[in-house]
C-alpha cells in the first residue's frame, strides 16, 4: 500500500549472501534460481535483498507477494523500464506488457479472448492430428534436442490457431527472433543484439509474413464454415471509441504470440516431457488416459477436459518448474509491503512461486507427485499455493491456449512413442535465459512409434461433477457474481421465434425450461428440422464468436412455454475472456448457479455448497394452469420445489370425492412423503390458476440430499407431518 511518512520499518531488509562472502548472487541464480529464492525466503523471511544481472533488487516472496498484489495491485509501482526493450522488439512502444493496469485494456482483453480455450477449442482435432503425425514420424533411437522435438510442432500448432495457416516455413526465423528478443527484453543480452543483421532480417521476414496473413484475413468474406482464429479475435478488438487495432498493436500482439509459444509454452512442454520420461509410472498412467483421447474420431476439447491425471501431471510439473522468477517493478512512490518500507528508485521483484515449495501447502514439496493435484488431496487448491501463470492482476493472458496445447501434446507424447532420456540417467539442469528453462543439453530418444489400442473415448459426462471441477479453470465467487449480473431471464410462448436465420448474432442462450426446435431455412418458405434441444442445452454461440449472421432459426416448441437465460454478445465475449470457459462450460455454470439460487431460496436449510452440488441433478419445469404435476397412486420418483406461481393439492377419498388439501406457494415443496415412505403418491398436485414453475429433483438426488443434510431431512419430515394433520382435519377425522 502507499505509505505516509514515518510508516513502516525504515531499516533495510536483510541481504542474501553470495558464494564465498560475495555480495553478488549471480552464480546462485544461474545454478538453481528456484532453490536460491526458496532458501533465501526460508532463512531471511518474505522481504530480502539480492543482486543478480548487475542490478540490486528487493525481493517480496511467497504468500506475502501474492497477498500484496491481491489487496493493492500496482500502487506506487511502475514496470515500463523493465519491459521497454521487449516492447521495442514487438514494434510497439506502448505494448500492453509495458503499460500500467487500466491502460491498453482493450488490447489486454483482446489477447485474453484471442488466446482463450474457446478460440482454441474447434482446432483441437486438427492440433491432435499434427501432434500424432509429428511424434510418430520422429527418427527412432537418435538423441534429439528437446527444442528440435517440440518447437517444429509448436509453431505449426500456433499457425493453425493463429490464422488457419502453416507457419512451419518460418520456424528458423521465428526461433532466432524469439530467442534474441527474450534475451534482450529480459536484460540477459544488451540491446545492441537487436541491431544484428541476422536478427533484423529474421524479424523483417516475420513481419512481412504476418502482414500478409492480416491482409488476406481482412479481405476474405466471412463464411459460415470459416474458422474463428486468434487473428480474427484481434481484428475485432475495439477501444472505447470503437477503433480497431493499429498496425503496431496488431503486429506486436502477433509477434508476442510467437514468443509465447516458442519460448514460454516450449519451456512448459519441455519440463513436462522430462518429468513424464523420468517417471515411468507417471508415463504409464498418463498413457491410460491419453489412449482414449485419440480413439474413435480423435481428440476434442470435450474429451481432453476430463483427463484428470494428464491435468495433474501438468499442474505438478508447473509447480516444480515455474517459468517466471517474478514480476519486476521500479518503485515510484513510497510503498509498504509486509511492513517494510520501499522507497522511490528501489527495484523490486514480486516472486510468489516460493509457495510452490512450502511445506505448509505441500507434503514433500520437492518430490514429483501428480496425485497431490487430484482429489481428495488437491494440495494446489490452497490460496496462493499454485501461481505458475502470475498472480493478482498480472496473470498470463494466454493461459487457455497454453493449457490446451500443453495437455494435448503431453497426451500425444504418451500415446505415439516410447521414450527415454539421453543419457538415461540425465538430470535436468535449469538455466534462466532469462526465464528458467531446460539447458540446451536436454536430449531425448524416441525409441519406437506406438499405436494406441482401440478404446472408448473419454467423455466429460463420464466424470463426476466434483471431479470435473478439478480440470476446469477456477472461477471465484466474485467472477461468478459478475457473470450472473450479465444474465437475463427470458420466456417465449409456444412456437414463438427466438433466433431467425440470417439475422445479426446478438445473444447466447441457455435453455432452463422447455424445448426448442432448430430449423434450417431452405428458401421459398421451406425449412427443415435440424434438432430438438432440451433443458441444459445452449445455442447461439457460433454467430457471436465468428461475427457472422445466424446460421439457423430457433423456435419454442409447440408443447409449452420456454425459459432461457440470455447473455448479450459483448457480455458473452467478456465472460469468455475473463473466465477462460468455453460455451458449454459457461452454459453449465450459469444454469447451475441459476438453479442453485432458486433452490437455496426455496430451502434455506441447504448450505450453498450442498445446493450447488444438487443443482447438477435439478431440472426446471413449467406447468400450464391446472395442468397435473403429480397424480395420486403413481410411483414417487421425484421431489418438487416451487420456484414461481402456485400449486393446488388434492386427495381422492375412498368414496371417490376430491378433497382440496392445500395451496402451495413459491418456496414450498411437495412429493417428499412418497419418497420418504417409499410408497405411491398419496395426493395429486395441479398447477395453480397462473401456472407453476418447479425445480424437479429426481429420487436418487433426493435420497442423497437427505443423507448428507440432516437439517433438510428435519424440514421435510416436519412438512410431511403438517400435511398429514391438515389432511386428517380436512377429512373430518
Amino acid at each position: 500500500m502507499l505509505m505516509k511518512p514515518g510508516d513502516g520499518d525504515s531499516s533495510p531488509p536483510p541481504r542474501a549472501p553470495g558464494l564465498g562472502g560475495s555480495r553478488d548472487n549471480n552464480l546462485q541464480v544461474l545454478r538453481d534460481a528456484h532453490r536460491f529464492f526458496v532458501e533465501a525466503y526460508r532463512k531471511l523471511g518474505p522481504v530480502f535483498r539480492a543482486r543478480f544481472g548487475g542490478e540490486d533488487f528487493t525481493i517480496i516472496a511467497g504468500d506475502e507477494a501474492f497477498e500484496h498484489f491481491r489487496d493493492h495491485g500496482e500502487e506506487g509501482l511502475d514496470r515500463s523500464r523493465f519491459f521497454a526493450r521487449y516492447a521495442e522488439a514487438m514494434g510497439d512502444p506502448r505494448f500492453v506488457l509495458r503499460e500500467p493496469l487500466g491502460s491498453q485494456e482493450h488490447v489486454r482483453n483482446g489477447l485474453k479472448l484471442a488466446f482463450s480455450r474457446q478460440v482454441c477449442a474447434p482446432f483441437v482435432p486438427r492440433l491432435g492430428e499434427l501432434a500424432r503425425n509429428h511424434f510418430s514420424a520422429l527418427p527412432k533411437g537418435k538423441p534429439l534436442r528437446a527444442a528440435d522435438v517440440l518447437k517444429p510442432l509448436l509453431i505449426r500448432q500456433l499457425g493453425l490457431v493463429l490464422a488457419d495457416a502453416d507457419l512451419g516455413p518460418l520456424e528458423r526465423d521465428a526461433r532466432r527472433f524469439v530467442n534474441i528478443s527474450m534475451a534482450v527484453g529480459g536484460h540477459a543480452l544488451p540491446g545492441i543484439a537487436m541491431k544484428l543483421p541476422a536478427y533484423q532480417r529474421a524479424r523483417a521476414r516475420l513481419v512481412k509474413a504476418l502482414g500478409e496473413l492480416v491482409a488476406e484475413r481482412r479481405s476474405r468474406p466471412r463464411q459460415q464454415h470459416q474458422s474463428y482464429t486468434i487473428l480474427d479475435a484481434m481484428l475485432e478488438t475495439r477501444d472505447g471509441q470503437g477503433n480497431g487495432p493499429g498496425a503496431a498493436e496488431l503486429t506486436g500482439c502477433l509477434l508476442h504470440g510467437l514468443v509465447g509459444t516458442l519460448f514460454y509454452t516450449y519451456r512448459i512442454l519441455a519440463f513436462l516431457l522430462y518429468d513424464a520420461i523420468k517417471h515411468p509410472g507417471v508415463m504409464e498412467k498418463a498413457r491410460a488416459e491419453s489412449d482414449g483421447l485419440f480413439a474413435g474420431d480423435g481428440p476434442t476439447l470435450e474429451k481432453l477436459r476430463p483427463l484428470q491425471y494428464i491435468k495433474a501431471v501438468y499442474d505438478e510439473s508447473l509447480r516444480l518448474h515455474p517459468i517466471s522468477i517474478g514480476l519486476p517493478y521500479d518503485v515510484k512512490e513510497p510503498v509498504r509491503v509486509a511492513n517494510t518500507q520501499l522507497h522511490p528508485g528501489d527495484q523490486v521483484l514480486f516472486s510468489a512461486f516460493c509457495s510452490h515449495f512450502s511445506e505448509r501447502h505441500y507434503k514433500t514439496p520437492y518430490a514429483f507427485d501428480p496425485e497431490r493435484c487430484m482429489p481428495p488431496r488437491n494440495e494446489q487448491k490452497a490460496r496462493g499455493a499454485h501461481v505458475p501463470f502470475g498472480f493478482g492482476p498480472r496473470v498470463c493472458t494466454a493461459r487457455g491456449f497454453v493449457d490446451t496445447i500443453a495437455m494435448l501434446n503431453l497426451a500425444a507424447i504418451a500415446s505415439f512413442a516410447e521414450w527415454e532420456l539421453s543419457p538415461r540417467d540425465y538430470e535436468m539442469h535449469v538455466i534462466p535465459a532469462p526465464l528458467p528453462g531446460p539447458s540446451p543439453g536436454f536430449r531425448v530418444r524416441a525409441l519406437s512409434a506406438r499405436t494406441p489400442p482401440a478404446a472408448g473415448p473419454a467423455r466429460a459426462n463420464d466424470v463426476p461433477p466434483d471431479a470435473l471441477t478439478t480440470v476446469l479453470p477456477p472461477v471465484d465467487n466474485e467472477l461468478l457474481s459478475s457473470i450472473m449480473s450479465l444474465v437475463e431471464t427470458r420466456t417465449y410462448q409456444p412456437r414463438s421465434l427466438i433466433i431467425k436465420q440470417g439475422d445479426e448474432a446478438d445473444c447466447f442462450y441457455i435453455l432452463v425450461d422447455g424445448q426448442v426446435e432448430v430449423f434450417r431455412e431452405e428458401g421459398k418458405g421451406r425449412e427443415s428440422l435440424l434438432a430438438r434441444l432440451n433443458n441444459g442445452a445452449y445455442f447461439g454461440e457460433i454467430g457471436l464468436l465468428r461475427g457472422i449472421p445466424r446460421t439457423a432459426t430457433v423456435k419454442a416448441w409447440e408443447r409449452g412455454p420456454v425459459k432461457v437465460l440470455a447473455i448479450e454478445r459483448d457480455a458473452f465475449l467478456k465472460i469468455v475472456s475473463r473466465s477462460d470457459l468455453v460455451s458449454d462450460e459457461i452454459a453449465r455454470l450459469v444454469r447451475q448457479r441459476y438453479l442453485t439460487t432458486t433452490l437455496a431460496q426455496a430451502m434455506p436449510g441447504l448450505t450453498a455448497k450442498r445446493a450447488g452440488r444438487l443443482a447438477g441433478d435439478v431440472t426446471l419445469k413449467s406447468y400450464a394452469p391446472e395442468e397435473p404435476v403429480v397424480r395420486q397412486g403413481e410411483p414417487a420418483d421425484a421431489f418438487y420445489v416451487i420456484g414461481k406461481g402456485s400449486a393446488e393439492v388434492y386427495r381422492r377419498m375412498e368414496d371417490g370425492e376430491q378433497h382440496h388439501l392445500a395451496t402451495l406457494a413459491a418456496g414450498q415443496f411437495f412429493g417428499e412423503a412418497g419418497l420418504l415412505q417409499r410408497t405411491p403418491r398419496n395426493a395429486s398436485v395441479h398447477a395453480g390458476p397462473d401456472g407453476v414453475e418447479c425445480l424437479v429433483i429426481p429420487a436418487t438426488a433426493f435420497y442423497q440430499l437427505v443423507k448428507d443434510t440432516p437439517e433438510a431431512l428435519n424440514d421435510l419430515v416436519m412438512a410431511m407431518c403438517t400435511r398429514v394433520v391438515a389432511g386428517l382435519e380436512s377429512s373430518g377425522k
